[in-house]
């Protein structure tokens, strides 16, 4: 059920994009984000008549939002949901079809993200630090192991997308410090801590 309900909640932002432009959009999304309950998986058990949270409508918007921002390329963005509509219109799909159909039209890997955010009920949570070297540094702290997701982040005006993984890394950005390191939490729906 998340599939076709997370796909219908964010369509009313492409439809809000297409009349009012893409920041008015991803307002939108943002705004979305009152709704959602962390309260269990949006995906539920399978072969069993069990849907998973409600938050499959607004969560499942804001994710496929966070893709986009991922996937950093709106035209591939645009033509991966019109093929994936076409190439499935008169299928039955699951997870896996969804996910390794992104993953394969997009050349990136989804499988952790997905994992966290449909089969779990938190967000991730980017913790930051600054080194002794005064170097910046970041990972995630989440449910799924070995959980990785680039999230936008940097100086104003310089914003890189950035790999993290689990185990703390350098943010190479020249001039980065804890101070005036801004992270993108408009776009990606994740908890931030400062250590």
């Amino acid at each position: 059920m998340w599939i076709h309900e997370s796909f219908t909640n964010y369509s009313e932002a492409l439809f809000i994009e297409y009349f009012y432009g893409k920041e008015a959009a991803q307002e939108y999304i943002y705004g979305n984000r009152r709704g959602i309950l962390n309260d269990k998986p949006i995906q539920g058990p399978y072969h069993v008549n069990k849907e998973g949270s409600g938050d499959m409508y607004n969560k499942g918007g804001v994710i496929l939002n966070m893709i986009r921002t991922i996937v950093n390329d709106d035209i591939k963005w645009r033509n991966l949901l019109r093929d994936m509509n076409k190439d499935f219109r008169l299928k039955q799909v699951d997870y896996n079809d969804i996910l390794n159909y992104m993953n394969q039209y997009t050349g990136k890997s989804f499988d952790k993200i997905f994992e966290q955010y449909l089969k779990t009920n938190s967000i991730p949570t980017l913790l930051v630090k600054q080194g002794t070297d005064g170097k910046v540094y970041g990972r995630w702290k989440a449910q799924v192991e070995n959980f990785r997701m680039p999230v936008l982040l940097g100086l104003k005006g310089q914003m890189d997308l950035i790999e993290l993984t689990d185990t703390f890394q350098k943010i190479d950005i020249e001039n980065l410090n804890i101070d005036n390191l801004i992270i993108d939490t408009f776009n990606f729906y994740i908890n931030v801590e400062i250590e």
